[in-house]
């Protein structure tokens, strides 16, 4: 397995290359991974990585709920699920809520 430590902030700051960035890390060398699940720890997210028999390339994006509401969070990772994308995981940061997703290519 695979560990990879992410602060908060440069989640917040560049989503897309901290989501590039456990893309990328699930696919280097001879082995395929993917997340098994991720974790808050103070201001970082832990990301867990396990290998993968799947030799498809799973693409990782990090995304901000639009509310903090149970229901609206609940719509929120329906609509995303429908568009083919699964759900890995969640972490607060101050007023907003952020979301770990998955798209098998």
């Amino acid at each position: 397995n695979k560990i990879i430590k992410v602060p908060i902030a440069d989640i917040i700051i560049d989503y897309r290359a901290t989501s590039d960035l456990i893309s990328n890390a699930c696919k280097r060398g001879q082995k395929r991974y993917k997340v098994s699940g991720i974790c808050e720890i103070t201001e970082n997210i832990i990301v867990a990585l396990e290998e993968s028999d799947n030799n498809e390339i799973p693409e990782y994006i990090f995304a901000q709920f639009h509310s903090l509401n149970e229901d609206e969070i609940i719509s929120e990772i329906s609509k995303r699920y429908f568009n083919g994308f699964s759900f890995i995981g969640a972490f607060q940061y101050g007023d907003s809520k952020w979301g770990l997703f998955v798209k098998c290519a």
